[in-house]
Formats: structure tokens, sequence, C-alpha cells
């Protein structure tokens, strides 16, 4: 009886027992399907997120090989540059972009002329802006948009910097490291691509680096790129796993939140992914927002449910219903979010830089604006349906890239070649293609092909590469022996002049670290060794003693000279000069030496100070036998101006003996006169004789006086003209009344009576000059012209004329002294002015009169004269004399002949 009445309280709680296991454990299978559920939703937004990051960052580097494509060839100039950007609107296209610019790389020695240019360019002063300290090249910020200012020396960010030297390493646009600004306070990173010399990648990656001008780049904050991709339900946190310091953060949501996140809702996704070069490593964490977005019923609810509800199954079935239909509208969400990533994604395919077209079952579905460019095609849409061979010159052509690219698509690979492509019209050109299958499995089914034109690139490359054989013939053809060492001390060049020289073969010298031996018996290092070995001054002299010196033109390069007795018969001195080579870091990967034979010039100059020995003695000899001369010359003037002076006051003294003789006589007259009127008044005046008388006395006075007056004349004339010659020195005087004086000196005693002096000087001409000087030359040039030019005539015209020259660059005093005499002869014109050059030798004559006129027009008057003359019709003496003569010393243009 009792186990009857505890059997239906056994059998609920045996009941309620298997309901409440049962309960639980459907509680613990629901709460772990929510989580599988939600952790296969946060994979799906966390790659989402990740592909739509990725699309961006293809976009940026779609946008810098367009650019670069765009200034090709050019240079990346202003106006250019900001065309593309006018076209592009490159911030707009670009969100999460600070600044597009283009980053100039410059020298330190360059910088300031650099930044002279750009300012000019720019219209105002463009002050040069670091961050840090920067000793190596700079990356001058030369053109950008955005929040970017040009002169900014992006290279004083050693992260940039690295990212820069890493982009040309590479050949591709590479992303730096995560980057504090001084005016961000949020981390951000910059996108560079290398940009080359000639606008053209060389082969090598040395080579690029040499041919680097500049990078393009975008500068991108992490906090508004990810902004505009981040999902407000999921905390997302980014981090560069290359960077090896603490900054390595990129973008974090919600730093506070995440740990609130995390203890509530531990769900959680992490994974890498590759991104211009840089592994970034993504955590996606569920917020509390997410899970409600979900909206799945939580364990403790399914727990109720089963206790209370006696249909299990019918509960469970329709948790499972109610989870799968919210499943389902999940998913409808993420579908439309792939939408939208498909839109930006197409929005990036229309404005790609290069060619992009898929195809499926070998027909062209989709491509954009580029691939009809490039193929010649109106319109993307017209390119449509056409079939893959249509872009390919022949069948063959197409049969063969499909049997080449096939197992690289089959192996899910990127298959990658160049290869002649056909434009619509026939015409063909060379492209780099790119493919790859959307599935491996059935790479018919949907392919990505990428074509650009690198016919132009190639072109380049090919006369590059010609050019670097030309400067190979040109090192092997020099004459001067050269040879090259890297960084090794290996030999890598030995020219034909090297083996003439040293008699060692290049074949024997090339790969080998035994340059010495050509040079000398034992080894020791090259010059160009000590350079590749960074050797300091003490250890160089060590080899080369104190003789070598720095090259003032060559970085680095030192030079020096040394005899070599082994080689040749009788040794050989030899100048070599070695100079280091670099690479694009600065540091030396090299050395190349030139040695020259220069045994002939110290011969030459061993003999030159020989002969100079004896030329300094033999010029002593000159120097005192060119004293001793000029000497005699000055006491020979000194002789001439004395017999001058003589000869002048000879004539005087002939012009006075008859104004003086007139006086006399009338004197003696006046005074026979007296006597026999003072005899006639003893007897009685008459009227008669005292009217005679007084006749005789007022005749007598009146040429008396006129005699007198002559006299007093020439007196004045000869005390001013000894005057001015005594004083020499300068001062203001009327030409005219000087030439007066001149012309009634000259004239004295020679005998002219019948030689008439015209005088053409206006009044008014002054002149600031030394007159005594001038008056010296005057009586020369007169008296040369009656004793020369009127030699066996009683008659002749001189003309004395003078003006100023006006229209000169200096207004200057032209005088001239004219003669209608016999005239000079043209093989004796040239040696007038010569000392002691006389056609009068032995007869008083000493040859030294028109050297002294020569001599004081251009030494002292500062002037010039020249001479024209006609046989039989007469000379011309001018002199061109500045208005001031110049100070003492200065040099004035010889005589001019005609």
């Amino acid at each position: 009886m009792i186990r009857q009445r505890w059997v239906p309280p056994l059998v609920a709680g045996g009941v309620f027992a298997i309901g409440l296991l049962l309960s639980l454990a459907l509680a613990a299978w629901h709460a772990r399907q929510n989580e599988a559920i939600a952790g296969q939703q946060l994979a799906l937004a966390g790659g989402a997120l990740a592909e739509d990051l990725r699309l961006r960052i293809n976009s940026f580097s779609h946008t810098l090989q367009g650019l670069r494509g765009a200034l090709a060839g050019e240079g990346v100039r202003a106006e250019r540059f900001r065309a593309y950007e006018r076209v592009v609107d490159l911030m707009r296209q670009h969100p999460g972009a600070l600044a597009v610019g283009y980053a100039e790389r410059v020298g330190q020695a360059q910088t300031a002329a650099f930044l002279d240019r750009l300012g000019r360019k720019r219209g105002r002063a463009t002050p040069l802006r670091t961050v840090n300290v920067n000793n190596g090249d700079r990356f001058i910020v030369a053109e950008a948009s955005g929040e970017m200012e040009p002169g900014t020396d992006l290279a004083s960010l050693a992260l940039v910097r690295e990212a820069g030297m890493r982009a040309t390493w590479r050949n591709e646009a590479v992303l730096s490291p995560p980057i504090y600004t001084p005016a961000s306070a949020t981390p951000g990173f910059f996108f560079l691509l290398p940009v080359y010399r000639h606008g053209v990648a060389p082969g090598s990656s040395m080579a690029r680096h040499e041919e680097t001008v500049g990078w393009l780049f975008i500068h991108l904050s992490g906090e508004r790129l990810m902004r505009g991709i981040a999902d407000e339900t999921l905390h997302l946190k980014l981090v560069d796993r290359d960077s090896d310091d603490s900054e390595s953060l990129l973008f974090d949501s919600a730093p506070r939140a995440a740990g609130e996140a995390q203890a509530a809702a531990p769900l959680r996704r992490e994974f890498d992914q590759q991104f211009g070069g840089r592994a970034w490593h993504f955590v996606v964490a569920a917020q509390p927002a997410f899970w409600e977005r979900l909206g799945q019923i939580p364990p403790p609810a399914t727990l109720a449910a089963g206790l209370l509800a006696s249909a299990l199954a019918a509960l469970l079935s329709y948790s499972l219903l109610v989870m799968q239909r919210r499943a389902t509208r999940l998913a409808e969400r993420m579908t439309v979010a792939l939408r939208g990533s498909e839109q930006r994604q197409r929005a990036i395919l229309e404005n790609a830089s290069v060619g992009i077209l898929f195809t499926s079952e070998r027909r062209v579905q989709h491509c954009n604006p580029k691939s009809a460019e490039l193929f010649d095609w109106p319109s993307p849409a017209a390119m449509l349906g056409l079939p893959g061979r249509a872009f390919w010159p022949s069948d063959a052509d197409y049969d063969e890239i499909g049997r080449r690219a096939r197992p690289a698509l089959a192996a899910g690979g990127v298959y990658e070649d160049e290869r002649p492509m056909r434009r619509r019209d026939g015409s063909t050109f060379l492209a780099r293609v790119k493919a790859k299958a959307v599935d491996p499995a059935a790479p018919a089914a949907g392919t990505i092909w990428i074509a650009e034109d690198v016919s132009e690139q190639r072109r380049v490359e090919r006369l590059l590469l010609e050019s670097e054989r030309k400067l190979a013939q040109i090192l092997g053809g020099s004459p001067i022996a050269i040879f090259v060492i890297d960084g090794q001390h290996r030999i890598s060049h030995w020219n034909a002049a090297c083996e003439h020289l040293t008699g060692v073969a290049a074949a024997d010298a090339i790969g080998s670290r035994d340059a010495w031996r050509g040079f000398y018996g034992e080894a020791r290092p090259m010059m160009a060794d000590l350079i590749v070995d960074g050797a300091s001054e003490a250890e160089i002299s060590r080899y080369y003693g104190d003789g070598f010196i720095h090259s003032p033109l060559i970085a680095g390069a030192v030079a020096a000279e040394g005899f070599f007795p082994q080689m040749g018969a009788a040794g050989r001195w030899l100048h070599f000069m070695a100079a280091p080579l670099r690479d694009g870091d600065g540091r030396i990967v090299g050395a190349i030496e030139t040695v020259i034979d220069v045994s002939a010039q110290k011969t030459a100059e061993r003999l030159l100070a020989d002969r100079s020995e004896a030329l300094q003695a033999a010029y002593a000899d000159l120097a005192a036998a060119m004293r001793r001369l000029t000497d005699t010359q000055e006491e020979l003037i000194r002789h001439e101006k004395l017999a001058a002076l003589g000869q002048m006051v000879a004539g005087v003294a002939h012009e006075l003996n008859t104004p003086i003789g007139n006086g006399l006589m009338l004197a003696s007259t006046l005074y026979e006169s007296s006597q026999e009127f003072q005899a006639e008044m003893r007897d009685g005046v008459r009227r008669s004789a005292l009217e005679r008388f007084v006749a005789s006395c007022v005749d007598g006075g009146r040429l008396l006086i006129d005699s007198l007056t002559r006299t007093a004349q020439l007196v004045s004339s000869f005390k001013r003209l000894a005057v001015h010659q005594s004083e020499s020195e300068r001062r203001r005087f009327r030409l005219a009344e000087l030439v007066a004086g001149v012309v009634a000196v000259a004239v004295s005693g020679r005998g002219n009576g019948r030689i008439t002096i015209i005088q053409d000087i206006p009044d008014e001409l002054e002149l600031e000059s030394y007159p005594g000087e001038l008056e010296q030359v005057l009586i020369s040039l007169i008296g040369n012209a009656i004793t020369h030019g009127f030699e066996g005539r009683d008659q002749g015209w001189i003309w004395i004329r003078a003006q100023v020259d006006a229209e000169a660059a200096r207004p200057a005093l032209v005088l001239s002294v004219t003669d209608d005499g016999r005239g000079i002869a043209p093989e004796i014109l040239p040696r007038i002015f010569d000392p002691f050059f006389t056609t009068k030798l032995g007869v008083g004559d000493s040859g030294l009169g028109l050297n002294i006129a020569y001599n004081q027009v251009t030494a002292v008057l500062g002037g010039r004269i020249d001479v024209s003359s006609t046989v039989g019709e007469g000379s011309c003496f001018t002199l061109t004399l500045p208005l001031q003569p110049p100070a003492a010393g200065s040099e004035s243009p010889p005589a001019r002949l005609s």
C-alpha cells in the first residue's frame, strides 16, 4: 500500500527529473547553438570588414598607380598634378585620406635651392618643416591636397623614410607602420609609391633606388578610414603585426567598452590580413548590440520553458524555427551589406587606372572604362559579349595564353605575363597581363583579367640598357687606365688601358682581390681598397705619405702621385685618384680608381726647373740692363727737354730782337731830334720847327709803344709757358688762350715768316687738365710740322682745331694739328712714336720729340694720339683727351696710325 501511495510522486518526480534533465540538456545545447551561430555571423562580419578595407586600400594603390601613369614622362609638375586632382577629385573619392601629394627626393646640399624654387613657384616663401633630425636625403612635399603643407620633410619621420625605401626596392605601393604625427592624436599611416626619373622603373633594385626622384603618397587616418566601415555592434581592434614597438595600434573602435563587451560576451574572432606589404591583425568582438541584433533566446528561457512546458519537442521545434527565422533575417541584412560593398567595389573598378575585365565562358561579362580606352572601344558596354580571342593578335596567341595561364588559374594562383595584345583597329601593344580565377575548380566560369600598356615603359628600358651598354664601351675604350672594385675588394672592371699599363690581363684581374699585382711587388692596399674600408687620413698617410690630396670636385675622392721603380725599364711616375661608389642609402659599395702615367710630365718638370733657374739668372742680368737703359733714356729725355727749351729761348730772343731794335732806333732818332730842336731853341724856335719836332715825337712815341708792347707780349707768353711747364699741376684753363701762347712761342726764331697758323678753337671751351704737358705736346707737334713737313718750302699752312665729342660714351675733347706739308712715308709712319727714331740722325735731332709727346698724352693727360698722313698732301695728329684726366697710373689705349 505504501509503495502504491508513493508511485505517483515517484513517477512525477521521475518525470520531473527526466524533464529537468532534458531541459538542462536542451538549454546547454541551445547555448552552444547560439554561440556557434553568433560565431559564424561574427566571422562573416569580420570578413566583410576586412574585404571592405582591402577594397579601399586597393583603391588607394590604384589611385597612386593612376597618378604616376598620368604624370609619367613629364615629371610631377604642379599644373599636371592639379589637373589630375580636379578631374579625379582625390580627397572626395578617398574617405579616410588626410592628404594626397608628391614628395621629392632632395639632397641635404640642394635643400635650400629646392625650397627657393618651390617658393617662387607657389608665390610665397616655403620653409622647411621637420619633425625629427634628418641627416640623409629629404622627402620634401612639393605638391599636396588636404592636410599637408608643402615644404614638409617626410623623411624626418623615420618610419616614412623606411617605407619609401621599401617601396622603391619592391617597386610597388607600400604602407608605412602606424605613425603619430604632431598634428594628429590618433595613429595614421602613409601609402607611398616611388616615382622614377624617366617615368620607368629600372630592372634592378639598386638601379631603381638610383633613379627614384620622389614618392607619390596618401596620408591616411586610421580613425577616419575605419569609422567609415566599422560596425557599431562590433568592437574592432586593428594592430600592425610588423611593428616592433609598442605603437602598433592602428584602430580601436571603443577601447573602454571593449573590456565590458568581453566580460559580458567573450565571443571574439582574430585573424591576419596582408595590406600594402604589411600584416594587419584583426580582433573582432561582439558588443551587446550584436546579440540584440541576432535576437537569440537566452538559455534560461529555454530551461524555464522546458520545466513549464509538457511538450518539450514542440517547444524545441518552436525554438529552432524561431532561431532559423531570425538567422534568415540576419542573412538578409548581411546580403544588403555585401551589396553595398559590391557597389563600392564597382566604383573602385570604374576609376581604376588599369584595364580590368571579367570573363565567363571566355566572353567579356564586365569591364571598366580604362579597358575600353586601352583597347580603343567607344565604351565598356560595346565590349560586353566579345570573345576572349578578340584581344589577341592571332588565334595562336590566344591558344598560347590559355595554355600558359591554365595551370596557375587552376591552382588558385595569379597568372602574370607580358604579351602583345590587339586593339579594335588591329594595332598591337605590349601589355602586362594578370589573371585570377574566381573559382579555381572552374576557371572558365569566371576569371578576372588586368591589362596595362607597358609599351612605352619597355621602350624606355631598352634605351636605358643601350645607354648602359654605351657607358660600358666608353669605360672600356678610355685611354686612361681604370679599374673598379666592389665592397668585398673584388675587381669588377679592368679596362684595356689598365692592361697595357700594368701588363695584367683583364681575364686574370677581374674577380680577384689582387689589384696590387699590377703596381707593387708585394701585397698592399690600393687607394681604392682604402676608400672601400673607409680608412682614416692616418691610415692613408701610412701608405702614401703626406702627398695625397682630397678632390675638391668629387666627395670622398683622394688623389696622390708616386714613383713605381718596378714598372718599365726606368720606372714610372703615376698619378692615381680613387672615388667611392655609393648605394641609394649613401653606403660605400665599391670604388673606382684611375691611373695616369705622368713620367713625361715629371721629366718636363725637372727640365723646366733647370731652365727656370737659368732664366732667373738671365732675367736678373736683363733687369739690370733695363735699369741702365731706363736711366739712359730718362737722361736723354731731360737733354731733349733742355734742348727744346734752349731752342725756344733762342726763338724768343730772335723775336724780341726786332721790337727791341726798333725801340732803340726810335729812341736814337728821338734823341737826335731833341738835340736838333735844342740847338734851334738857342737861335729862336720857329713854329714850323716846333710842329715838326712835335710830329716826330708823336710818331716816334707811337712806334716805340708798339715795339715795347710786342716785346711785353712775347715775354709774357714765354713766362706763362715756362711757368706751366715747370708747375705740372692740374687746373682749369681756357684752351684758346693756351694755344695762342703756344703758337706765339712755337714759331719764334724758326725763319717761318710765311708759315700761316690758323686756330679754330671756341673761346668758351674750358678744360680741366695739365696745361704744361699739353703745351709741350703742341710745341712738339707744331715744331715737327715746321721742321719736317715744310722742309725745302718757304710757305705752308697749319690748322689747329678743337671740339667736344658729346656723342662718345664719355665726352672728350678732340684736338687736331694738321699741316699741308710733305707728309710721312707709309713705311716709317708706324715708327714715328718710337724713342730715338729720326729721319735727321746726325744733324742735331735726337728722335725723342714725338715719343715724349706720346708719353705725355697717354700717361699724363689720360688720352690717346692718332696720326694719319698722305705723302705730298700733309699730316694730321689728332689728340682725344678726357675733359677731366684720370688719376695717375691709369692706362690709355695706344696710338692709331693710318
